[in-house]
């Protein structure tokens, strides 16, 4: 009797399944090996036994207890040196004038913080929450740090 098996094909490690494996691992240790080959499946269109996954993520040291002692951080970066990296944020505030009016507005304070020291580099309370002040506020603060850099080269002795 012959086996008709045509839609499962050959485990073949190659180098964009290794590299889906070790994706699906290192995004999230806690995955298990049914939710990998659901993956592999959706991606490569291929079925490969959780016990083959397992033994593949086992040679190559990416098991759960070597992933979760990791420690992993996925796109965090801090500054080096002051001025480097700014951060900015939107704070929503309150409504203006408080109480609350009918023709009351709520006011949004825009912040800039220099990744390295924690300082405020530029804050201001704003009536709109948009690309365009936030925009302003951006070009402000370049303008407000650079007079500053510029003054303190200038007087700074040759």
């Amino acid at each position: 009797m012959v086996s008709n098996r045509s839609h499962v094909q050959i485990w073949a490690p190659c180098a964009a399944i290794r590299s889906c494996l070790d994706e699906a691992c290192a995004e999230l240790p806690t995955r298990s090996t049914a939710q990998i080959a659901a993956i592999l499946f959706a991606r490569h269109r291929i079925r490969v036994a959780q016990r083959t996954i397992n033994q593949s993520l086992r040679q190559r040291g990416l098991h759960r207890a070597a992933l979760a002692g990791q420690p992993r951080a996925f796109g965090r970066f801090e500054a080096s040196r002051p001025n480097e990296l700014w951060i900015g944020d939107v704070l929503v505030g309150p409504f203006v004038p408080y109480p609350r009016t009918s023709s009351g507005r709520r006011a949004y304070l825009f912040v800039l913080l220099d990744d390295y020291s924690g300082l405020i580099v530029h804050a201001r309370w704003v009536a709109d929450q948009n690309t365009r002040a936030g925009e302003d506020r951006v070009k402000t603060s370049f303008g407000e740090f650079c007079t500053v850099a510029l003054r303190s080269r200038c007087s700074a002795p040759v």
